[in-house]
């Protein structure tokens, strides 16, 4: 919606539907298993922000690099405060 969202999350299930289908490929893929695919792994990122990157501060977007790559090498780790039974 330019101009109007920044940016937003995706969700690269083109990436996990890949992984999925590499691991039954491999036959390391089994039932019942959670397979999580985070920033590190490729499976979130922000969108590109084609229209509006231009007006985000350069040393803010030098602040989320800098928090993507502490997010990735897992050095932050953002706790999930869903549940799981």
């Amino acid at each position: 919606a330019p101009p109007w969202v920044l940016t937003s999350m995706m969700k690269r299930l083109d990436l996990a539907v890949i992984d999925l289908c590499g691991r039954l490929a491999q036959g390391r893929l089994t039932g019942g298993e959670i397979i999580e695919l985070g920033l590190s792994e490729g499976g979130i990122a922000l969108s590109p922000m084609q229209y509006t990157r231009h007006l985000i501060a350069p040393d803010i977007l030098k602040k989320l690099d800098e928090i993507k790559g502490l997010m990735a090498s897992k050095t932050l780790r953002i706790e999930n405060i869903r549940r799981r039974p």
